[in-house]
């Protein structure tokens, strides 16, 4: 008589798949903040803000300026762009004293581009289990069990883009307020970059109370 054919148990079978998901999940662009520093003393949050981009590159300076300035209002916060008071070249610090004390900013925020690096690093290798079909000559069956497969480790280099972005009060002790560091890992583009440290740094800003939440 034939023995009919064994049925996988489902719900070991999706082990090894739910593995290798969670692996690739793990994958793919990040940003992210380090070194954050708060003032602890500072208790007033900021209602308006001027945002400077410290770059050669006027374009990137606009464009830097132009989306930190948005992601604040978000916020309500009533954020200028730098380059709208000062057109031309970076101003120096007496000139965007006078320009702060002129306009009744609250506070200022200072973004420097700090380069990019390439890390290398080693993702060790593991073992996943998977279903296989065995068939027994002697009784004339097929039957089901799992074998254990090594994925080898490798070298992954990636490119981490990183900036700074300080925030300074304005008020008669005008001082350093908060600080970070931000790290983009293989981002898409620039503006993705901006994108996400805007989103990032904004949210920090309003969690350490420097920023109002509403």
């Amino acid at each position: 008589m034939a023995v009919p054919l064994l049925a996988f148990p489902r719900r070991l079978a999706l082990v090894p798949l739910l593995s290798v998901l969670a692996l690739a999940g793990c994958a793919g662009p990040s940003t992210s903040l380090t070194n954050m520093w708060r003032d602890p003393q500072y208790g007033a949050p900021m209602r308006s803000m001027m945002v400077m981009g410290v770059m050669r590159n006027p374009a990137a300076r606009r464009n830097w300026e132009d989306r930190m300035s948005e992601e604040l209002a978000t916020h309500h916060v009533h954020a200028v762009p730098s380059y709208s008071l000062f057109p031309g070249e970076l101003p120096d610090t007496d000139a965007v004293i006078t320009g702060v004390q002129r306009e009744g900013f609250d506070g200022v925020m200072i973004v420097h581009a700090l380069g990019t690096e390439s890390e290398t690093h080693y993702v060790p290798g593991y073992v996943r289990t998977v279903p296989a079909l065995g068939y027994d000559r002697w009784y004339g069956v097929y039957y089901n069990y799992y074998r254990h497969i090594y994925e080898p480790g490798y070298v992954e280099t990636e490119q981490v883009v990183r900036h700074q972005i300080d925030v300074y009060s304005t008020g008669p002790d005008g001082r350093l307020v908060w600080t970070g560091t931000s790290e983009s890992v293989d981002p898409a583009s620039r503006d993705e970059i901006r994108l996400k440290v805007a989103d990032k740094v904004v949210s920090e800003l309003v969690s350490a109370r420097v920023l109002s939440k509403t």
